[in-house]
């Protein structure tokens, strides 16, 4: 298994990425500098899932880097799990429309089809969001770092662990730190004792989950299969995160966005958590009336994506001061 992770990590470099094509690289070489690298990088990750998995990252699906025209501060938002980054390309076209450099990563095992779902690791996305971290350090001075779901639990993993002076604010939107019950009852059952994965379509038949149902009407930038094995990962990843401990609260500003409709994650933990570990937390608690579910990132299933994406606009500028 370690033997298998080297491999992965050598191959993988970072993470792959799909490039806005108006990038100017005259302006600056560390740009251009970047952008060669982050072009193998992509073709590493495909590489990857061919040679060991016989599969591919999907078209449109690979991680992407938008180019601001603010060439001091950037952003990091990560997707979910069984996601792509599709997941947070709204909030990071609203971002990247008023100057910011945006960059979203591809998790490892995500982005294709079912045979590699069951490949993500722990270790490789830890590895991937120090990557990610190191490489736009290298030309930008402040950079903020979040997501949804699994991205904001990854988010969070990093700023806790590693301090680093150059995060300035974090951002997260429906956090998993716990899955709700409800789920839990349904994907820790029967199914996985029997199988290693099932079709998402089948979860539905049986959850009606409406946190499926925008899954479902964006299957192609999601894996097809809820991969059990990987789902351990996720498993063992919640109780770290739940047992960390911190000397001082950071004073790091945070931003809480969650639906009270969301049957995903549990939402208490998702509220409790970062109020452990942070002092300044910003909340956008969307009502359940709304029933907005735990994509709270699309403008289709979200009526108040428009005034969440203002506020986290607002948000990240000021922490910039």
């Amino acid at each position: 298994m370690k033997l298998l992770l080297a491999a992965l990590l050598i191959l993988m470099s970072a993470n792959s990425f799909a490039y806005s094509s108006n990038l100017k690289h005259a302006e600056c070489t560390c740009a251009t500098e970047l952008q060669d690298k982050l072009e193998k990088d992509a073709y590493d990750m495909n590489e990857l899932y061919r040679r060991l998995y016989n599969s591919f990252v999907k078209i449109d699906n690979d991680a992407e880097f938008l180019e601001g025209t603010n060439k001091e501060n950037a952003v990091i938002l990560i997707h979910g799990f069984i996601a792509s980054p599709f997941e947070v390309r709204s909030v990071a076209k609203a971002l990247n429309d008023i100057g910011y450099t945006v960059y979203m990563p591809l998790l490892h095992g995500f982005g294709g089809y079912g045979e590699v779902a069951n490949k993500g690791k722990l270790s490789i996305w830890r590895e991937q969001i120090k990557s990610a971290v190191k490489d736009l350090s290298g030309c930008y001075k402040k950079i903020s770092i979040g997501g949804i779901s699994l991205g904001a639990a990854l988010a969070t993993d990093y700023v806790l662990n590693s301090h680093d002076p150059k995060i300035t604010s974090l951002v997260l939107l429906s956090p998993y730190y716990d899955i709700s019950q409800s789920v839990a009852k349904l994907i820790i059952g029967p199914l996985s004792s029997i199988t290693d994965s099932s079709y998402l379509s089948t979860l539905f038949t049986v959850s009606q989950s409406d946190d499926l149902v925008e899954i479902l009407k964006n299957n192609k930038f999601y894996s097809d299969i809820m991969p059990f094995m990987t789902l351990q990962e996720l498993f063992k990843f919640s109780d770290e995160l739940k047992a960390t401990e911190s000397i001082a609260k950071s004073s790091l500003p945070v931003f809480l966005a969650y639906s009270e409709f969301d049957t995903t994650i549990n939402l208490e933990t998702a509220d409790s958590l970062p109020r452990k570990h942070f002092k300044s937390i910003n909340l956008f608690k969307l009502p359940k009336e709304l029933k907005v579910p735990h994509q709270i990132t699309y403008e289709s299933s979200n009526p108040k994506f428009d005034q969440m994406a203002s506020k986290i606009i607002r948000f990240i500028g000021n922490s910039n001061y």
